[in-house]
């Protein structure tokens, strides 16, 4: 690894729904996804959203714990 170097964990999620519907769409994050984002401060998640048009657009997301297990 070179001195100063930072890195950014992504993920990305898409969807065909429209971005004014992903409060009604879940989508799925699997256990190792969960997991690494446990021990990672530095992981997001793209959330793609109409991506069968020629503008789909993109949110990004990050994980934030409410509640210490």
């Amino acid at each position: 690894e070179n001195a100063g170097t930072e890195y950014l964990y992504l993920d990305a999620k898409t969807t065909v729904t429209e971005e004014g519907n992903a409060d009604r769409i879940p989508f799925y994050v699997g256990s190792s996804e969960w997991d690494f984002s446990e021990n990672n401060d530095r992981y997001y998640l793209a959330r793609v959203f109409s991506i069968r048009t020629t503008t789909p657009t993109v949110k990004f997301l990050k994980f934030v714990r409410l509640l210490d297990s």
